[in-house]
C-alpha cells in the first residue's frame, strides 16, 4: 500500500500533493467508524510512531 501512495504522489507539486492528502484523509475518515481507531491513528502520527 505505500508503494501505492508514493506513486500517487508523483509529479504532483507540493499544493496538489497536500491535497490529496487531505483528500485521502477525509475519505479514509468516512471509512473507519471508529472511533478510538481514529484517534490512535491521529496520536500516532501526530508524534512520529508510524
Amino acid at each position: 500500500m505505500y508503494k501505492e501512495l508514493i506513486e500517487a504522489h508523483e509529479g504532483l507539486s507540493k499544493e496538489q500533493s497536500h491535497e490529496l492528502n487531505a483528500k485521502l484523509i477525509l475519505l479514509l475518515l468516512n471509512e473507519i467508524n471508529d472511533k478510538s481507531v481514529w484517534k490512535n491513528a491521529l496520536t500516532s502520527a501526530r508524534n512520529d510512531s508510524v
